[in-house]
This record gives C-alpha cells, sequence and structure tokens, in this order.
C-alpha cells in the first residue's frame, strides 16, 4: 500500500456523487500500488498568469516514486464526449445529464504540472537536475474509441475502463517509463519530502479533533446499521406506526432508508416521504438523489395538494405538523391499509405528544432510546434539556463541549470567526463540517458580515455546499446534523429549554456555546460536565 495523503476519505467526500469517479481511482492506487510510491489526492494551487493576474486549481491525483518519477493525473467520470467542431469536451453523467468541461482534461492535467512543479522547485532540497514529470487523464467508466486519436491528443495519454480495471498500475508505470529524456531522473527522496512539505502540510494540522471527529463519527455509524435494522423490522408489523425518539436516535436515517426501500421493492408502490421544513426536504434530496420512479420527496403543503395518492407516506419530523392537517394527510392515502409512518421528537413537540398522535391515528408506538448520532459528552447535554424517555448513548466519550461567555454581538462574531479559522488551519477541519446556529436575526447579520471580510464562504442549511460553511437560525437546522456545531445563544434563546435542546443536539462531535449569561438553562446544562 502506497503512503498516501489523505491516508483516509472523509464521510462528506464519500457522500458527494460528483467525487464517486475520484474515490474510485483513490481505491485503485491503496489496492495497487506497492508501498514506496507516494499518492497526494486532491491537491490545490495557485499562481499568476502571463499578465500578472491570480488563477488556481486542484490536481485531482498527484503519484510519484522516487525513482521513477512524477505523474499528474486528471480524472473523469461518465461517458465522455468530445466535438471537434466545437472544441468541446464533455461527460454525461448516469442521471443522462450533460456536464461540459472549461478547457480538455490534458489541459487541466498540463497546468497542474506546470504550476506544482514551480512550487517544488523552490522547496527546500529538490534535487538539480531535470526531474520526471509526466500527465494523463483517466476515464474511469469510458472505453477507448476506436479513433487513432483522442480530441487531438495520443491514446498514451489516457487510461481507459479496462485499462483501469486490469492494469491500472502497468498504465502509471509505462506513463513514466516511455519517453523519458536521458538526462532526467526521479526527484528522490529528497524531492519526496520536498513534495510532502507542499502538497500535505494542512494534512499534517489535522489533528486531534479531526481525527477524533472522524473516529466517532465512524464508529456511531457502524452501530447506526444495526439499530436501523432492528427499526425498519418492527415498521412492518403495522399500518400505522409512530415513532418517537430523541435527537440522535437515527429517525431521519431510518425514514430514508424506509422510503428507498419501499419505492424499490416489487410491484408499483407509490411513496412519499415528507417533511415540513425546506432545509430538511433538501437533506431528503440530497441523501437519496432524484431519480427514483416511485419515490416522492414533498413538503407536507406539497403532499396535501398533490393529486396523487400513496401507498405510503412515512413523514420526519412529524411534530411539526399542524393538529388540523392530519385528517388531510390520511385523505392522501390508497386505502385504509396503507402504510402511514410518522417520525417525531416528543421533547419538540409543543402541544402534544407522542401518545396523542398514537390515539389520534390508531397507530402502534415505537420508541428508539439509542443516540447513535452524539458523543457521550454531547449527549449528557442533550439529555440535560431532554422531557421524555432519556435515550442512551453509546458513542464514544468524545471532546467535552464548552461554553464561552461574550458580551455583545460583535463580540460573539469576532471570536466565533476566529473559532472557525483555528479550527480550519490549526485542526484541519473543513469548513463544510462546520455549522454555526442562532435564533438571534442581529447576530447572524455581524456574523455573515465578519466571515466576508475574511472571505470565508457560507450558505444556508437549505443550500449547503462543499468547502462551505453552513450559517443559518436554529430552527432552520432542524432535523439536520453536524460535526462541528457553534452556537450563539442569546439571553431568551439560552433560557429556552426546547431551543437548547435543538441547537446543542445537532452537534455529533464537536459543540460550542456562546452566550451572553452563566446563569441560563442551557449554561446549566453544560456546567454538570
Amino acid at each position: 500500500m502506497p503512503k498516501i495523503f489523505p491516508n483516509q476519505l472523509q464521510n462528506w467526500i464519500l457522500r458527494d456523487e460528483r467525487r464517486s469517479a475520484e474515490i474510485k481511482v483513490f481505491n485503485k492506487c491503496v489496492e495497487q500500488l506497492p508501498e514506496d510510491w507516494y499518492v497526494f489526492y486532491s491537491r490545490p494551487w495557485w499562481g499568476l498568469n502571463e499578465r500578472g493576474g491570480e488563477k488556481d486549481g486542484e490536481a485531482d491525483f498527484i503519484l510519484a516514486h522516487p525513482e521513477i518519477g512524477i505523474l499528474f493525473l486528471e480524472v473523469k467520470g461518465g461517458f465522455i464526449t468530445y466535438d471537434s467542431q466545437l472544441d468541446q469536451w464533455s461527460s454525461t453523467d448516469r442521471y443522462g445529464i450533460k456536464h461540459n468541461f472549461s478547457k480538455s482534461p490534458i489541459q487541466q492535467a498540463v497546468q497542474c504540472k506546470h504550476q506544482l512543479i514551480k512550487k517544488f522547485k523552490n522547496a527546500k532540497n529538490w534535487p538539480i537536475g531535470r526531474v520526471v514529470a509526466h500527465h494523463g487523464v483517466i476515464f474511469v467508466d469510458s472505453v477507448e474509441p476506436e479513433t487513432a486519436l483522442i480530441g487531438g491528443f495520443e491514446k498514451e495519454l489516457f487510461c481507459n475502463s479496462v485499462q483501469f480495471d486490469r492494469g491500472f498500475y502497468d498504465w502509471v508505470q509505462k506513463r513514466l517509463l516511455i519517453n523519458r529524456e536521458k538526462n532526467e531522473i526521479g526527484p528522490g527522496s529528497e524531492g519526496i519530502k520536498a513534495m510532502i512539505d507542499v502538497l500535505a502540510k494542512p494534512l499534517r494540522m489535522r489533528t486531534t479533533l479531526s481525527r477524533a471527529s472522524t473516529d466517532n463519527l465512524d464508529s456511531m455509524n457502524q452501530q447506526l446499521t444495526g439499530i436501523q435494522l432492528q427499526a425498519l423490522a418492527e415498521i412492518e408489523t403495522a399500518s400505522r406506526i409512530v415513532i418517537e425518539g430523541g435527537a440522535g436516535t437515527g429517525k431521519t436515517v431510518i425514514a430514508c432508508e424506509l422510503a428507498l426501500r419501499s419505492s424499490e421493492g416489487e410491484g408499483d408502490t407509490k411513496v412519499a416521504l415528507c417533511c415540513v421544513g425546506e432545509s430538511l426536504l433538501s437533506d431528503f434530496k440530497f441523501r437519496l438523489g432524484k431519480i427514483h420512479p416511485n419515490l416522492q420527496i414533498l413538503s407536507i403543503d406539497e403532499l396535501l395538494l398533490s393529486p396523487n395518492k400513496f401507498e405510503r407516506i412515512i413523514i420526519d419530523e412529524s411534530q411539526d405538523l399542524d393538529w388540523s392537517d392530519w385528517d388531510k394527510v390520511l385523505s392522501k392515502l390508497v386505502g385504509s391499509n396503507s402504510k402511514l409512518v410518522c417520525f417525531m421528537d416528543s421533547n419538540q413537540a409543543i402541544y402534544r405528544l407522542a401518545t396523542d398522535l398514537e390515539s389520534r391515528l390508531s397507530a402502534r408506538r415505537i420508541t428508539l432510546r439509542v443516540n447513535l448520532r452524539n458523543t457521550k459528552k454531547i449527549a449528557q447535554v442533550i439529555n440535560n434539556l431532554y422531557e421524555g424517555p432519556t435515550p442512551q448513548s453509546f458513542g464514544l466519550d468524545g471532546i467535552v463541549p464548552i461554553f464561552t461567555r461574550v458580551n455583545t454581538h460583535d463580540d460573539a462574531a469576532e471570536k466565533i470567526c476566529a473559532e472557525i479559522i483555528k479550527l480550519h488551519k490549526e485542526e484541519g477541519v473543513d469548513f463544510s463540517s462546520i455549522a454555526v446556529l442562532s435564533e438571534n436575526k442581529d447576530f447572524l447579520r455581524r456574523i455573515e458580515r465578519t466571515l466576508n471580510s475574511v472571505g470565508i464562504f457560507h450558505n444556508t442549511a437549505k443550500s449547503r455546499g462543499l468547502n462551505i460553511i453552513t450559517l443559518d437560525s436554529v430552527l432552520n437546522f432542524k432535523g439536520l446534523e453536524s460535526p462541528f456545531v457553534i452556537i450563539y445563544s442569546d439571553l431568551d434563546s439560552s433560557n429556552s429549554r426546547a431551543l437548547s435542546y435543538v441547537s446543542t443536539s445537532r452537534a455529533r462531535t464537536y459543540l460550542h456555546v456562546y452566550g451572553n449569561d452563566l446563569n441560563t438553562i442551557i449554561s446549566k446544562a453544560m456546567a454538570t460536565l
């Protein structure tokens, strides 16, 4: 196995369909390259053009061997096409959506090579002489065309799907051993050290928090599978089910899995997966993808306005439904034997408990009692705010949640921005793993301006993206989660048990609360740790 940076892929990368081709190459490198090889994945670069303007980019993969040389790779998935009249490269994904490339894959690989070789040459201990540095493109899903050239380039520059599956390592060696000049040399051990210094510094800063977070998440996700299967089996025992559980008991995960299984079962079962909040609805669509012919992902309003009826309706966060809407929901079922499954958190319900909904629907109630979202330290804070059957936590202990007193909104915004920068630069935490939440609109405006001033991108919970912080209200983030959660809780929110419960329970592995007073409900819940 080669020495690879990073040595494992984070969960947010594994969940991103746009990186599926890169994930295949990452795994292939792990499987086939010997231990004397070095692999660098997704390495950014920055430089200046001939006019002095800025330009930047990213090398998908850089493969290096001390004696053989350095290979810069561009990776493309899907069905690849090239239009010679328009000089346009494109890829068509599995959904039939066509994506045009801004430049040819070869040009992308060449540009990465030239920019990074410049940086290597400026690094300490880079060897004197001409180092072997070649480039190539991997088409993980496309076979080699019958034409003599591929988009005007020689075929040897490309690794097609057959070569990738059957002889990837052979292709890599050929790209570096063929067409090399006599005076060219490998980077040597010192050159490799220089490459690591240039390419892997951010990864060396991924210390305790980033690693602990990943380990905690992997451990809890593995346990969740068993709990999920048990709950899914119980759901099939009745046509009306109310599933009650506190934050972190896996309600949303089970709801999505149930929706997917129901829509892909035998027959033509029409399934609706629903909720009230727009952010959670967007999360459903991200988790499940867009194309499931028998599954519709709808808001409650869309469900009630739909002309269709369904054999199965699955509702997450059902405590948010207006009590008067339940008759309308029942009317959207095909018949009395059609299944209605409602997931709810009684601790977030203002007007009713799970027993009320159970009676209203003549349903069977199932209670989830295992918290597998949050570490034990975070779960302890949540349990101090919970009113109902207390879930048991079987995750790792994790990092102790922090409460910091601040005087003003500006003070909070400045300190939170500084913490985000520290988490990213010193702890290796990806921006997309961080959510900043508050119910105070004035604070949200101030932190937005502060983040903008230092160039940190952010978006709402509804539009979460890669390398972007989530910045939103607590209520808009209901039903969602994030590995790192930072909360600004003003005096009103800090003394609201419901808001304190919802906000703190969003954090999976790291929780930091900023507040104005040490004598509030939320601060007291954290003081017991």
